[in-house]
């Protein structure tokens, strides 16, 4: 068997292009290790007091109460498919959601915005490598986004996903493409709020 050549892999090959390009971008390269920290367990995907810091900046004028009713929007979803869960957080990332509050003019309703479409400088970009995410009846270190970059802490596109005690030899697109569907079905958690 030939050896591969050195800085043939996935790290070299995949992983850090990706870093650098999502960074050339404006993202902020943040350690997974930083963001475990910031889960209760592997099975949460989203980093929910993030996500709170981001709805606060982008509407002031919002109550705790309402800042944890839209959280709790995008993270707890009544779907009956991943597809209609899917459907449901981009429409509410992308359109906002409509909460009751008084903001001095009685109770109406206001429209909540997740991102800052006309001040993009006003959201938080970060990207992340190795984000460690458990389905429901898994074992630790079964699943990893290899690259997952962040809007508000919500897990946006992923590159790939891969099972690190099962990787092939060699992956080429259509096996990556194969795992990234395979992984989809059986944690479907980090595929949420993609359409």
């Amino acid at each position: 068997m030939t050896p591969k050549p050195t800085g043939w892999d996935e790290l070299h090959l995949a992983e850090n292009p990706a870093v650098e390009l999502l960074e050339s971008l404006g993202y902020t390269y943040v350690p997974p290790e930083s963001l475990e920290g910031e889960r209760a367990s592997f099975r949460e995907t989203i980093l929910t007091d993030r996500l709170a810091a981001a709805v606060e900046r982008l509407n002031p004028w919002l109550s705790a109460t309402n800042v944890a009713a839209a959280v709790k929007a995008v993270t707890q979803v009544p779907a009956a498919s991943l597809a209609e869960a899917n459907r449901k957080i981009y429409t509410s990332l992308t359109y906002g959601i409509a909460l009751e509050q008084d903001r001095g003019d009685g109770r109406k309703s206001h429209t909540v915005r997740f991102l800052d479409f006309d001040h993009s400088d006003r959201n938080e970009w970060i990207v992340t490598r190795q984000y460690r995410v458990l389905g429901s009846n898994e074992l630790p270190d079964s699943h990893k986004a290899f690259i997952l970059n962040d809007l508000h802490a919500v897990p946006w596109p992923q590159f790939t996903h891969r099972f690190p005690l099962s990787e092939p030899e060699s992956t080429g697109p259509f096996e990556t493409f194969s795992a990234f569907q395979r992984n989809a079905g059986e944690v479907p958690e980090v595929t949420r709020g993609k359409a």
